[in-house]
């Protein structure tokens, strides 16, 4: 029976020895696991983007105010309604401006004069564009109801569009920025990259010198009006009144 006793004796210190154990190789297991996660390094930050929503509507706002500001703007991209593709470089107060048009593989030219946009191209341009034309008609003025606000657009009309409102979701990932009038991509220098605003899409460069300043167009002897069936057409302007006499 005492021998009996003194192996029940060690079986038990043994037991109590072996769970000593397994517990301390768990607490040395968890502390190695929590030094691994706290020594792990962050993620690296995608370069560029934007450290908040602080920053991003910071970004948008200067982004509105540079483009109210600017002296002068380059437009490159599409115009909706004419299904044409625009490079045009001028002074946002419409002094001056130059630049070409394309539609359908017919090519134009584009000049901004006195806050008035003209066009001049072939006929299978002004017809690519929807427009009756039988022959080349040269410069013409284009109204403001046929996008000559899209071919050198304001950039007050186009801040105005993209100004912060309660309505402006921003994208903080992507620097992309939403309101109900225009969509606008935002770069690093917190400037518009592009912008959708009224059938216009189009890339924005500020402050891009502008080609000399020119003389007006050539003799303008055609306009652009509606026709009996809602159509765009061309029309010879009436001629001048004869002086009274």
């Amino acid at each position: 029976m005492f021998g009996t006793v003194k192996t029940r004796i060690f079986l038990a210190v043994s037991w109590v020895v072996i769970a000593g154990l397994a517990v301390a190789l768990v607490i040395v297991a968890t502390r190695q696991n929590d030094s691994v996660r706290v020594a792990d390094p962050a993620p690296p930050a995608t370069a560029g983007a934007p450290k908040g929503e602080q920053m991003t509507l910071g970004a948008v706002s200067a982004a509105v105010e540079a483009l109210r500001t600017a002296s002068s703007m380059t437009v490159r991209g599409e115009v909706q309604q004419l299904a044409a593709t625009i490079d045009v470089t001028y002074y946002t107060d419409g002094r001056w401006g130059a630049g070409t048009i394309s539609a359908a593989g017919a090519d134009g030219k584009v000049l901004v004069r006195s806050g008035q946009v003209f066009v001049e191209g072939p006929a299978s341009l002004w017809r690519a564009m929807g427009v009756d034309a039988a022959q080349a008609p040269g410069w013409v003025r284009v109204p403001d109801e046929l996008s000559g606000q899209n071919i050198a657009p304001s950039n007050q009309r186009l801040a105005d569009a993209l100004a912060l409102k309660e309505s402006g979701v921003v994208d903080s990932a992507e620097w992309d920025y939403r309101t109900a009038d225009g969509t606008a991509s935002i770069g690093k220098d917190s400037r518009f990259t592009k912008v959708v605003v009224g059938g216009l899409s189009a890339r924005v460069v500020l402050n891009e010198p502008v080609p000399a300043e020119g003389t007006a167009p050539g003799e303008v002897r055609d306009e652009i009006v509606r026709g009996e069936r809602g159509q765009w057409e061309l029309r010879a302007l009436a001629a001048p009144a004869p002086p009274a006499p």
